[in-house]
């Protein structure tokens, strides 16, 4: 809803609801047993998640002793609740024998079945209900200030107010255990942009940001972990922006420093505790540009190089893990992609290919999830009121790992397999 209540002034408000409810059945444990069985565990995780958010801003527009502004203030409220069930199997005898299946069983496509007993989530911790409420509201500021017809400055400056309710039931023990915790951090973002002419601009920027330690997650924050000062980062960006040729070439060219403080790590002088004295950096360059070869066809690409680091952490024994590469941090992203109009017909096809270099799975960089390559292929069918898409992911049934658990080095997120996507999207 946006209201133009003068020509400098614009009032704009934004609700949003979501709402999502996710299952998961899954086998984390496999061990053969002669002559032909399989011995599995089960893991049940179920989700119930909800976020009512709302942004209200006031622009003003007029100019500031003869030069043009772009000022915005306004207010943000957001509440998430989240619950979570969690069923882990305990490892008896007669669990093992419940969820044992023949060796066949585990063929490609036929897995056999779970058995969503109770009996088998006997034990303290193997039946828990997580829960999380965390309303916050922000006041935030922007401007952006035309120093003359080539020099601009932007600005920007956030104040949140968080609030953390964490609750946890042991179904089978009874046991309760709650938590709250608030946190008032402050960010902001200073920036510089400089028009060499009406087609090319280079910029710079500085920013800095905090998040929760440990999983950066507050649905997830332990109560230990919260009762740490929140991890700061800062970033340091400068680039070039450019359409060449006519309008038929955009590209943009972006190098980057980031500095991560507060990281749990190990306190130097005794080993056993936990502290927050860890650090990372990393620094990387972004290449998109965007050809307009004809007409019809559009080619369209990046690429991301970064390396990142731990600069100072400590694991349990005194061990050091300064100069290895964090996990999940893959240091070569690429991406192509083709758009082609049928000429005479109202439909595009395209494809594209993704390229994703090794990364680890943990901090020590002794397990390696390999690199990549996935392609996509889409035709899109334009109709008088929306666009219907047929999508193709993974074209070639790629089996790769793209994403290790941040508390265990040998499990592994496995891409999805080849799918199939058909998407309305309609205009009113």
């Amino acid at each position: 809803m946006a209201w133009q209540i003068a020509p400098e002034w614009k009032l704009r408000n934004e609700l949003s609801y979501y709402t999502a409810d996710r299952a998961w059945g899954n086998s984390e444990s496999h061990t053969f047993v002669a002559p032909g069985r399989i011995v599995r565990d089960l893991v049940g995780i179920t989700h119930d998640h909800q976020i009512l958010a709302n942004r209200l801003d006031l622009t003003n527009t007029s100019p500031i002793a003869g030069m043009k502004n772009r000022f915005v203030a306004g207010l943000e409220y957001t509440k998430t609740d989240f619950s979570s069930n969690r069923d882990f199997s305990n490892r008896s005898a007669a669990a093992d024998n419940a969820l044992t299946v023949g060796e066949f069983a585990t063929f490609p496509g036929s897995y056999g079945t779970f058995t969503a007993n109770p009996a088998l989530y006997v034990g303290a911790g193997n039946r828990t209900i997580f829960g999380a409420r965390i309303p916050t509201s922000a006041l935030f500021l922007e401007d952006a200030l035309s120093i003359s017809h080539r020099w601009t400055v932007v600005g920007g400056l956030r104040q949140d107010d968080v609030k953390l309710e964490r609750q946890s039931v042991d179904l089978n023990t009874r046991a309760l255990k709650s938590f709250t915790q608030k946190y008032r951090p402050t960010s902001g973002r200073l920036g510089v942009v400089f028009a060499i002419d009406p087609d090319t601009s280079v910029y710079a920027q500085y920013t800095n940001a905090s998040a929760p330690v440990g999983t950066g997650n507050l649905l997830l924050l332990s109560a230990a972990n919260s009762a740490f000062s929140l991890s700061t980062g800062k970033q340091l960006e400068v680039g070039i922006k450019q359409s060449a040729f006519g309008g038929r070439l955009d590209y943009t060219v972006a190098a980057y420093e980031i500095e991560l403080d507060n990281v749990l790590s190990r306190d130097f002088s005794n080993p056993t505790l936990t502290a927050n004295s860890g650090k990372q950096s990393a620094c990387g360059l972004e290449l998109a540009a965007a050809w307009k070869a004809t007409r019809d066809l559009t080619l369209s690409g990046n690429l991301a190089r970064v390396d990142a680091q731990f600069d100072q952490l400590i694991e349990a024994g005194n061990i050091s893990r300064a100069g290895d590469t964090p996990p999940n941090v893959p240091k070569t992203v690429a991406n192509l992609w083709a758009d082609y109009k049928i000429p005479g017909w109202p439909v595009r096809v395209g494809g594209g290919v993704n390229r994703t270099g090794h990364s680890y799975a943990n901090n020590a960089n002794t397990v390696r999830m390999n690199g990549y390559t996935t392609a996509s292929a889409h035709a899109t069918w334009t109709l008088p009121k929306g666009d219907l898409t047929f999508r193709v992911r993974n074209l070639t049934d790629k089996l790769y790992a793209y994403w290790s658990g941040a508390n265990s080095n040998n499990q592994v997120m496995i891409g999805a397999p080849r799918s199939f996507e058909v998407a309305y999207r309609a205009a009113f």
